[in-house]
């Protein structure tokens, strides 16, 4: 390969004093920026310790969002790249501070986010009357990120001796317009012994804004220098020419080599490569090779390729190359399917990904990113290379564009459909929690949205909205969801490509307006069980309808609706009856709303938990004759009389006690109140092994559950004391006994309620926790105890165990009929 040297920036670099540690390295794809890192990564000085990163692994993927417009999951998504990328960091040239900065970033989310904003008892008591707001939630991820700098630099500059780190950034303006931008900017500067170069595209277009120069507007530090690297100067051609000339090329040959590339390192190197590259028989009239080349700089790289790839003497590779383009990462048995219909045999088709492997120039290996438990061997075009490819093609070839994306989102239908995942026990919406099931759906998503025709569009939006409603309705209106932050990243970027009216066969502007709707959903859509009155419901309401209408849905009578468009509309008038229920003013729109999702949704099960929700609202509204009817039908799901089929939905169990127990303390029947109270608690806990491990969600949703039920006691006149050892003595009962060889206060207190005996002792210890306003020791004595952060997402942990015990006490008792057995108050 022929590589372009640019020692004056390289030597510009290197010649800084303490007050230049930081350079921006501008410059379009190809103009050799990464050149310039492997050189100065190959050859540094002698007391220079050399590292490469590429940002571009980094990438939170929400580009645009950052300070307030930040969504939370923007916020947590730069926080969990922050976090890798410091402790990569670390591995590079601290590796002995890596276990400590792991433990030191843990503390930061669990102290700023999972214990301070998130999960704590405290806190889930005072949202009973001070509802959270998104706002919250992204501002703690904020803290724990200045946290884990400042964890960072202390082992950064704790001990560097006497050399110089050269850290080198590649492709920085991948991470420059979101938070981890800001926070990398702000971070650079005080490394100490540290000369850091980063690399950045100016003018790419990114969501929202352009990344020109972005980076050094966020470094804090005016010092930090600008260096371009663009076109080859004067003197760099003329080195250019010699070397050129050293390889046996003659002066006119190498001048005209020189201006097919205009002086872009990378077509340079391309057309170098054409001309005269080892795996091809070298052409008797090299210059015919770079004859009728067009203009543009783009279509100029994707015609070099095609005669590059030709010039092997395999049409195939060149079909193989264009298939590669289309996907943004591919694997052997991608490639495979997108060349389904070309007679190859299957040593044929491995070898050409392993030919394709070995095109340095244009392919680069990204199995190293992969950080599955089974990484695959995957590659991707260069940037310059892809954009010239897919330009190219969506001008010239659009019907093959069309169908390569058709093939890609058949295979990845194909996976999702296959795909078994480990955590789909709780019910079939629980593969939604699965990461590699997510990675499927999305480039179904995307590669499917880039091969729709007019027939389909129709069909496309629905399932697009479909998929974003099931996410958000399961897990996103309750605790953040990564997954509807990445999909609607996805959606974002479909809606750019298919927004250009210049282009008419690909032009759909219905899919920007189905994702600037989906995305005002998300941003206002408060999370937890209890929402603020204030939110913007008029703007979600609105927004909703605007799916409604996009997707075909209002222009259509019910009974017209596809089972596909019928499951939309009953999410959708979920969801609004939603913003009709949590605002003050006229909630009476709201349970018309919820008559309707049900009538829509199929599921019996989606139905039992509208019914429930339809109980709920009732209740709060005061309209006490109404909650039984909707509470029974949910109750015989969630507990029918004969034998059940399937695993018991703790969480709806849960919620059916706790609005029972609402209803009884309403009415003043506090001790079955207390009672009922007790088992939302208990199944709320049961629920931790819905699934193959207690995760985030299920930790929230025992965290409120316990808040209610404490809030009830704490919220007590005085004069009620001895009645609040009473109900506190109920709430407690409802849990099994478990005999264990180290038993935790719960179990103690449980056993000690058994005997008559015992209860003053038991009634003694809750009455001075009351009296201190400790609301996290008294569960501690009350009930089983939630597991650590640190034990979520572990099968085995000291929690996992108990709770396994609590189950098996539990099945020896009247637990599955607990809602049933006992008679509407």
């Amino acid at each position: 390969m022929f590589v372009v040297p640019r020692s004056e920036i390289e030597a510009g670099i290197l010649t800084v004093d303490n007050e230049r540690r930081i350079g921006i390295l501008a410059g379009v794809a190809g103009a050799g920026k990464t050149t310039v890192l492997a050189h100065l990564l190959a050859k540094p000085r002698e007391n220079h310790k050399p590292q490469r990163v590429s940002l571009e692994n980094y990438d939170p993927g929400h580009h645009g969002e950052r300070g307030p417009r930040a969504s939370v999951g923007a916020v947590q998504g730069s926080f969990q790249q922050y976090r890798a990328l410091l402790e990569k960091l670390l591995v590079c040239y601290a590796p002995g501070a890596v276990d400590d900065f792991r433990r030191e970033a843990m503390g930061a989310r669990n102290s700023e986010v999972t214990n301070a904003r998130i999960s704590t008892l405290e806190d889930s008591m005072k949202e009973l009357s001070a509802p959270l707001r998104p706002t919250d939630l992204a501002d703690a991820w904020r803290a724990a990120a200045a946290v884990i700098g400042d964890c960072f630099l202390r082992h950064w500059n704790a001990d560097t001796g006497d050399s110089i780190r050269l850290l080198l950034l590649d492709n920085a303006d991948a991470i420059a317009d979101q938070d981890i931008g800001d926070w990398l900017g702000t971070l650079l500067p005080q490394l100490e012994k540290t000369i850091v170069v980063a690399t950045q595209q100016p003018d790419a277009k990114i969501i929202g804004e352009s990344s020109d120069d972005i980076l050094a507007e966020r470094i804090k530090q005016p010092s930090a220098s600008g260096l371009r690297v663009s076109a080859l100067d004067n003197f760099e051609q003329s080195t250019v020419i010699k070397e050129l000339a050293r390889l046996g090329v003659r002066g006119q040959l190498a001048q005209r080599v020189f201006d097919v590339s205009a002086g872009h390192p990378a077509t340079l190197s391309l057309v170098y490569e054409l001309l005269w590259s080892d795996r091809a028989v070298r052409p008797d009239n090299p210059e015919s090779l770079l004859t009728d080349l067009p203009e543009p700089q783009h279509e100029r790289i994707a015609v070099l390729v095609d005669r590059l790839v030709e010039r092997s003497g395999r049409p195939v590779l060149r079909t193989a190359l264009w298939a590669a383009a289309v996907p943004r990462t591919f694997d052997a048995d991608l490639l495979r399917h997108l060349l389904d219909g070309q007679s190859l045999s299957a040593d044929e088709q491995a070898a050409i990904f392993e030919d394709l492997g070995k095109m340095s120039l244009l392919v680069e290996d990204v199995s190293a990113d992969d950080s599955s438990e089974a990484p695959r061997h995957s590659l991707r075009l260069h940037s310059y290379i892809r954009n010239a490819i897919l330009d190219r093609m969506t001008r010239l070839h659009s019907d093959l564009f069309t169908d390569l994306n058709r093939k890609a989102a058949e295979y990845y239908r194909q996976q999702v459909l296959e795909y078994k995942s480990s955590t789909a026990t709780y019910s079939d919406a629980s593969v939604y929690e699965d990461t590699t099931w997510q990675g499927y759906k999305r480039e179904w998503l995307y590669h499917n949205g880039l091969a729709v025709t007019s027939a389909d569009k129709e069909d496309a939006l629905v399932e697009f909205a479909t998929v974003f409603a099931e996410a958000h309705w399961w897990w996103a209106n309750y605790i953040h969801f990564d997954f509807c932050d990445e999909y609607l990243t996805d959606l974002a970027q479909l809606a750019v490509h298919r927004g250009d009216k210049r282009i008419k066969q690909t032009y759909w502007p219905e899919l920007g307006v189905l994702y600037d709707s989906l995305r005002l959903v998300l941003r206002e859509y408060p999370p937890r069980s209890v929402k603020p009155a204030d939110a913007d419901w008029q703007g979600i309401r609105d927004a909703l309808a605007m799916v409604e209408d996009v997707c075909g849905l209002t222009s259509k009578p019910a009974g017209s609706l596809s089972e596909r468009q019928q499951r939309l509309a009953g999410l959708l008038a979920l969801f609004t009856a939603h913003t009709w229920r949590y605002p003050p003013t006229d909630r009476s729109q709201a349970d018309p709303c919820y008559v309707q999702a049900a009538a829509a949704l199929a599921d019996p099960w989606d139905v039992a938990w509208v019914e429930y929700e339809r109980a709920d609202l009732h209740l709060e509204c005061g309209e006490l004759t109404a909650v039984q009817l909707p509470w029974e039908k949910a109750a015989a799901f969630a507990q029918p009389g004969d034998e059940p089929q399937s695993a018991p939905d703790d969480e709806l169990i849960s919620n059916l006690h706790r609005v029972r127990a609402d209803y009884c303390w309403t009415i003043g029947d506090y001790p079955r109140a207390a009672a009922s109270y007790g088992k939302a608690v208990l199944h709320a806990y049961l629920f931790h092994l819905a699934g193959p491990a207690p995760d985030e969600y299920t930790l929230q949703f025992y965290v409120d559950v316990r808040a209610r039920a404490l809030s009830r006691l704490f919220g007590l006149d005085p004069d009620q004391r001895p009645n609040a050892l009473k109900y506190a003595a109920i709430m407690a009962r409802a849990m099994p006994i478990v005999v264990s060889a180290d038993p935790s206060p719960a179990q103690v207190l449980r056993s000690t309620l058994e005997d008559d005996d015992g209860v003053p002792r038991a009634e003694e210890a809750i009455g001075r926790l009351l009296d201190r306003q400790q609301p996290l020791l008294l569960a501690q004595e009350l009930f089983p105890r939630g597991p650590q952060v640190e034990e979520l997402h572990m099968r085995r942990s000291d929690f996992s165990i108990e709770c396994r015990r609590y189950v098996a006490a539990v099945k020896r008792t009247g637990i599955l009929t607990d809602l049933t057995s006992e008679v509407w108050p």
